[in-house]
């Protein structure tokens, strides 16, 4: 069962094309995904974690807020950010051959 004060919710931000749909998916499913697609606005995963893998430690339910890096919807991303409470952190993606990101 899960407690609601173990809840985690993590945003997972960075710009178009750099992996965040991929990373959330893996953390989530343990697969890695043959065929990624953009994201539009915002996808949520969940998963639930026991901390170190031990069944008696207590399991918290995490939150991956997906969100879409496309530059044309800076705007929209901008009401999005400040319309979301009790974020516990943030995952920024970046790619480490794109110098622009």
């Amino acid at each position: 069962m899960v407690d609601h004060n173990k809840k985690v919710k993590v945003l997972v931000i960075g710009d178009s094309g750099v992996g965040k749909t991929s990373l959330v998916h893996l953390l989530c499913h343990n697969d890695v995904m043959s065929n990624p697609v953009y994201t539009i606005g915002c996808s949520v995963d969940i998963r639930l974690h026991n901390y170190n893998n031990v069944p008696s430690s207590p399991t918290y339910f995490i939150e991956f807020w997906d969100v879409g890096g496309t530059f044309g919807h800076e705007k929209g991303r901008a009401i999005f950010y400040n319309s979301i409470h009790g974020s516990s952190g943030s995952e920024l993606t970046s790619h480490s051959v794109e110098y622009v990101t």
